[in-house]
């Protein structure tokens, strides 16, 4: 299965707060549709996280070992989401690596207006389709992290479809 297969129906996405729920969502996965695994980057990442202090490495194998056509979904991928502050790009390079199939670009907590989220976002798009022909994204972020209006989405959306040309097919979901 591609990652355009992958993307093409509804699926449901479960954070891995677990070993235990990994392993669920795979076995229900084997029997079933597949669905999602959606870690943070405090949850899996290069250095290890909480959940059972998998590596993005260590997690993308585990899961793909196991079974392919599960849909891994970077969350909250991007500057300052880790467990230090950082610009996010050695992160989104190791999801890419590591077969995740979708970004959550999302620079929005390290961003002091719109204007800058949506140059962030802009630049970490661009950023990682030259990295992969093969990933795909989520943009945006929640009200907890940036508040935006409706309005303001709509204009994120304008302005990330103006600025990415048809690169901007590839964004797939929106936080809403």
């Amino acid at each position: 299965m591609t990652s355009t297969d992958s993307l093409k129906n509804p699926r449901l996405f479960v954070g891995p707060m677990s070993k235990e729920i990994v392993d669920l969502v795979i076995e229900y996965s084997n029997k079933n549709n597949s669905m999602g695994l959606i870690p943070s980057r405090r949850q899996i990442e290069n250095s290890g996280g909480y959940v059972n202090n998998w590596t993005t490495q260590d997690f993308s194998s585990y899961v793909r070992e196991k079974n392919e056509a599960i849909v891994l979904v970077r969350d909250h991928g991007g500057p300052g989401q880790g467990q230090g502050d950082d610009d996010g790009l050695e992160s989104l390079c190791s999801d890419m690596n590591n077969n995740f199939d979708l970004l959550h670009i999302d620079p929005w907590k390290t961003s002091k207006s719109l204007d800058e989220g949506i140059k962030k976002t802009l630049s970490l798009i661009e950023y990682c389709c030259d990295k992969s022909d093969s990933v795909y994204f989520e943009v945006g972020t929640e009200e907890a992290i940036f508040s935006y209006s409706p309005r303001d989405l709509e204009r994120i959306i304008q302005e990330l479809k103006k600025g990415l040309g048809s690169r901007f097919s590839r964004i797939k979901y929106g936080v809403v």
